[in-house]
C-alpha cells in the first residue's frame, strides 16, 4: 500500500520546476510585476511633475493677485497714495515671480538641479 501511494504521489504532484506551463506562468508573472512596477515609477513621476506645477501656480496666483487687485482698486477708486504705494509693491511681486520661478524649478526637478551646480561648477574653475 505504502509503495503504491508514493508511486501515485510521485506520478500526480511533479516537481513545479519541471513542468513547462508553471515555468512560462512564473515569468509570465514576474513580467508583469516588472511592467507593474515601472508603471508605479512612472505614475509618481507624474505626480511629482503635477507637484512642481502646481508649486509654479500657486506662486504666478500669489504673485500676480495683488497686482490685478491693485489695477482695480485703482480704477474704481482713483489714484490715492495708499493705492499708489499698493501698486508699487504688487509690481515688485509681479518682477519676484520671474526670480521665484527658476528657484522652483531648481528646488523640484532634480535634472535641472544638477545641470545648475554642473554650470556653476565650470564656471567657478575658469
Amino acid at each position: 500500500m505504502a509503495s503504491f501511494l508514493q508511486q501515485w504521489f510521485t506520478s500526480e504532484f511533479i516537481s513545479p520546476c519541471d513542468t513547462p506551463d508553471l515555468k512560462n506562468q512564473i515569468q509570465a508573472m514576474q513580467v508583469q510585476q516588472v511592467a507593474e512596477n515601472s508603471e508605479i515609477a512612472n505614475f509618481a513621476r507624474l505626480v511629482k511633475s503635477a507637484v512642481g506645477v502646481f508649486y509654479v501656480y500657486i506662486t504666478v496666483l500669489i504673485c500676480y493677485a495683488p497686482h490685478f487687485i491693485s489695477l482695480v482698486c485703482l480704477k474704481i477708486n482713483g489714484p490715492t497714495i495708499a493705492l499708489q504705494r499698493f501698486f508699487l509693491l504688487s509690481l515688485v511681486l509681479v518682477f519676484l515671480n520671474s526670480s521665484l520661478n527658476p528657484v522652483i524649478y531648481c528646488w523640484k526637478m532634480r535634472h535641472i538641479r544638477q545641470t545648475l551646480f554642473n554650470i556653476l561648477r565650470n564656471v567657478s574653475c575658469v
